[in-house]
């Protein structure tokens, strides 16, 4: 994560300040541009920087440019309300798909060769210019289907070569929107927005202070008070023992049951095993996340995780590994995977409680690759934005051991490389095989047990017999 998205989201105002200069003009170009009115432009700012800070999808962003993407599409959702304010049906896609305009006057800029387009083509053609968004973005934002907007923009060169050029008619509007400067007499909204982000960082950062401070406090005085014990037990006049008696006491340790989703249907079973750790099982889902489950199973059984890490770990939320880097910015030449959850059109009732595995992904829904992380604790905001395909059966424990364990560099969990936990491999297993090895497992400990018994007896057999004992008896007597 970049060095100033870490500080924003931890609550940085200088960080947030800078994001919001860093953007605000572009945001503005790109209001203008389709609104071609300067208060509702410098509204639609306002508006924006006044909430993005506590949006959900934000803390996401791992880069600058991740951001900026986020306003960017931000912006052109808030320019759609207020198009459709006035123009109800400004959004629907020609039944004839027909996007052809007749081109007769000649133009020397880009507000007149666009001019005989309609609301959607003009959208579209900003969209893709200015806002830099791919057709399947964009269509996701006019709700509009992906084939009708590829035909719009694969039709603006004809359109634009008959009245100018397309090229020039981009280069047109590109320089217009960087010459465009968002002015406002009253940045109260942004500024107070900042202010309310970052209150409950500042807030926890008091708050942290008085808690090193007291716990600091309580060691010393715990200390001090074994230091007296020990002095007082030293001085203590020692009792006398009778050696007839003996007494014995086991420590039994009750272990509450920890709750967590173990009953699930399996259509696999996956085993991460981890050095220094363990081995966490996993039960797979295919049936509710069969692209997620499939994607997995073909990285682990071809050994892709085996040797990666754990770089981003969280207590009480989350810990994130299977990047090829060791970081959230991930680099491989790994597909990516259509995003398996409600949000993205996909039916996933799996929520993201505790033990879940789910996949990582960028601002993109459909920029899931390699990247996967499990849910220490109920994390059921992810739930509908993120695809969970399973669940921890066995291992929740190296789970705990290692979330709370963790000492993380920032806020968002990052783990410097030395101390990332590594996966030494990944295992897939069908439902028989996982139950086959469970049940040999079980054996094995048992063996082990009896095993342990047995060497028990064999010592306690040793003890001498009375016939044993009166042989040496009177061999004593004799040698008198």
């Amino acid at each position: 994560m970049d060095d100033i998205i870490t500080k924003a989201f931890s609550g940085n105002k200088n960080a947030l300040i800078y994001l919001y200069n860093a953007n605000k003009d572009e945001i503005y170009s790109i209001a203008f541009c389709l609104l071609q009115d300067k208060q509702k432009a410098e509204k639609i700012v306002l508006d924006i920087f006044s909430t993005i800070w506590n949006s959900e999808n934000i803390r996401m962003n791992q880069t600058e440019e991740d951001f900026s993407l986020t306003c960017r599409i931000e912006a052109l959702k808030e320019c759609k309300k207020a198009i459709l304010k006035t123009e109800p049906k400004a959004f629907q896609a020609p039944k004839n798909q027909n996007f052809v305009i007749s081109g007769e006057q000649k133009a020397t800029d880009w507000k007149s060769a666009i001019s005989e387009f309609s609301t959607l083509q003009k959208f579209i053609f900003i969209s893709r210019v200015l806002g830099k968004l791919t057709p399947e973005t964009i269509s996701k934002i006019v709700l509009v289907d992906l084939s009708s907007i590829k035909l719009a923009i694969n039709t603006e060169k004809i359109n634009l070569e008959k009245i100018w050029s397309q090229k020039e008619t981009e280069n047109s509007i590109v320089r217009d929107a960087k010459q465009m400067r968002f002015h406002s007499d009253d940045v109260f909204p942004i500024l107070s927005a900042i202010d309310k982000y970052a209150e409950p960082f500042e807030k926890m950062a008091w708050i942290k202070k008085i808690r090193i401070a007291t716990t600091v406090l309580i060691v010393c005085l715990f200390i001090a008070l074994i230091f007296t014990l020990v002095i007082i037990i030293k001085e203590r006049p020692t009792e006398p023992t009778n050696s007839n008696t003996s007494t014995s006491s086991i420590a039994s340790n009750e272990v509450a049951i920890d709750n967590w989703v173990t009953s699930v249907t399996a259509t696999d079973y996956a085993v991460i095993d981890l050095r220094d750790y363990g081995k966490i099982s996993i039960a797979l889902d295919s049936k509710t996340a069969p692209i997620s489950v499939e994607n997995f199973k073909n990285l682990a059984n071809k050994g892709y995780y085996d040797g990666l890490t754990f770089h981003r770990i969280i207590e009480g939320f989350m810990m994130q590994g299977g990047s090829s880097n060791g970081t959230s910015s991930d680099d491989n030449n790994e597909p990516s995977i259509k995003g398996e959850f409600a949000e993205n059109g996909v039916a996933n009732n799996l929520s993201h409680v505790r033990g879940a595995i789910s996949m990582a992904r960028g601002n993109d829904n459909n920029s899931g690759s390699t990247q996967f992380f499990i849910v220490h604790k109920d994390s059921t905001f992810l739930d509908k934005k993120y695809a969970a395909f399973g669940y921890v059966v066995d291992g929740i424990e190296i789970v705990d051991k290692i979330c709370t364990e963790a000492e993380p560099t920032d806020d968002n969990g990052t783990i410097p490389a030395k101390n990332q936990p590594i996966i030494t491999s990944v295992k897939i297993y069908t439902v028989e095989e996982f139950e086959k090895l469970k049940s040999e497992e079980s054996s094995e400990s048992a063996k082990s047990e009896e095993a342990s018994e047995v060497e028990s007896s064999e010592i306690i057999s040793e003890e001498p017999s009375k016939e044993e004992i009166s042989e040496e008896s009177e061999k004593a007597e004799t040698a008198e």
